[in-house]
């Protein structure tokens, strides 16, 4: 699927990083496949997304997550 997806689009979102970071093999494994003229745009996992219903309280983390020391 990636393949076809690389023939027809020069950017594509991987969503599953959302849920789980992949390895740096699997990473290396999508870039062959698209041929290494895909630009890869990666999800935020969902630790350094705030929820909804945290919002309030996950705002101040993410941004010192952002931010350099």
């Amino acid at each position: 699927m990636l393949r076809f997806y690389a023939e027809r689009f020069d950017t594509v979102e991987i969503t599953f990083t959302y849920y789980q970071m992949p390895s740096p093999k699997t990473l290396e494994a999508m870039a062959a496949k698209a041929g290494g003229q895909t630009i890869f745009t990666v999800k935020a996992h969902a630790d350094m997304t705030p929820r909804r219903e945290n919002l309030q309280a996950a705002t101040p983390a993410a941004r010192r997550r952002r931010m350099p020391p």
